[in-house]
């Protein structure tokens, strides 16, 4: 992740970050998709189904609020680029994989209708359609580029007194709407109650990447420090506590962490700190490994259902000594197949596009 006048250049804390969110996201959909065979196996799941409840929504928002961030950061870093381009790169970023899933659904006897939809972004998330494809994770693709071409436009062409005026007051009415409607029963698709054409993932989405946008521009105002020894030392328990509090509370399933606007305050104030890098544990998170991971966070993202759908097709009778095992299994599954696909197919990808461009 590079960060144009941030504390840091590049901010690979952040990949981090946003592999771990990922991860967290594979982990609750691998729950129950590959059925366990025995009695401990069915019980062993529904306890994973209940504790992984909140985890996924709270990743999904605070994705959201990052790509938010990073969309004001790239606005800041080429002002000049017209929006019609920035979406253009955009597509060429997403299309290629979104592409390939749907290759490999096909290939696996997966593919239905709607993934056809779908690989021109037209999803159930944004309320477009009724079904979704196979390939579920595209409904956050799908949801993501429209909002992130809108929220440009607002930026770019009414400037970014006007702009974040329009996130102030989307992020506000986001949150009000989300902390009175929110249940984690609900899905992406499900209409808002009371306000028709708005879908609960375009919500999460306006509401997030909202947030996300007046972060970047807080940041930017806020200023340059460079912390002693003893502030160093206070940061670090800082980081070490909030990161901490977050997991204990998504994983003990705290009343008060079914709240979005709770659980997202206290991601933000941990993202501000890892933007500052001045901590000893966001220092330690800040390398090259931490960027590889999140380098391969798209394609684990997009591949997970492809890699799902396969195991529950060839692989749904498990060893009976191994059910306990077989969500970990399909999670570590989605992980090295996105990591493979990474490698494989979309670094090639980018180097093609890349000289493709850099030619023309």
């Amino acid at each position: 992740m590079e960060v144009t006048n941030q504390k840091t250049k590049y901010l690979y804390n952040i990949d981090f970050v946003r592999f771990v969110l990922i991860m967290i996201i594979v982990y609750c959909h691998c729950i129950g998709t590959v059925p366990p065979i025995t009695e401990s196996g069915q019980e062993f799941i529904q306890m994973l189904t209940q504790k992984s409840s909140m985890a996924m929504p709270v990743a999904l928002c605070s994705f959201f609020m990052m790509s938010g961030f990073f969309l004001y950061n790239s606005f800041l870093r080429k002002p000049d680029l017209e929006t019609k381009d920035f979406v253009f790169k955009r597509i060429l970023r997403l299309w290629p994989l979104l592409l390939f899933s749907f290759i490999v659904l096909l290939i696996a006897g997966r593919f239905n209708r709607m993934c056809i939809l779908d690989i021109f972004f037209i999803n159930a998330g944004l309320g477009l359609v009724n079904s979704g494809s196979n390939n579920p994770a595209c409904w956050f693709i799908c949801v993501l580029l429209v909002l992130s071409a809108f929220f440009y436009f607002i930026i770019k062409n009414f400037g970014e007194k006007y702009a974040g005026f329009f996130c102030s007051i989307s992020a506000f009415l986001g949150y009000a709407i989300l902390n009175s409607t929110f249940s984690v029963g609900m899905l992406y698709k499900d209409p808002v109650p009371c306000i028709p054409f708005l879908t609960m993932g375009m919500l999460l989405g306006l509401a997030n990447i909202s947030l996300g946008i007046l972060v970047g521009m807080l940041v930017k105002e806020l200023p340059n420090i460079n912390l002693k020894l003893p502030g160093k030392l206070i940061a670090t328990v800082l980081e070490i506590s909030i990161f901490a509090y977050i997991g204990i509370s998504i994983l003990m399933q705290t009343s008060k962490i079914t709240m979005p606007i709770y659980w997202e305050f206290y991601f933000v104030i941990l993202f501000i700190m890892f933007v500052y890098n001045q901590g000893y544990f966001s220092k330690l998170l800040n390398n090259k490994f931490s960027k590889s991971l999140g380098a391969c966070s798209y394609a684990i993202f997009i591949m997970q259902f492809p890699t799902i759908r396969i195991m529950n097709k060839y692989f749904s009778q498990p060893l009976s000594q191994l059910d306990t095992l077989t969500t970990f299994a399909c999670t570590l599954a989605c992980l090295v197949v996105g990591v493979i696909v990474h490698l494989l197919v979309e670094n090639n990808v980018n180097k093609l596009i890349n000289r493709k461009l850099k030619h023309d």
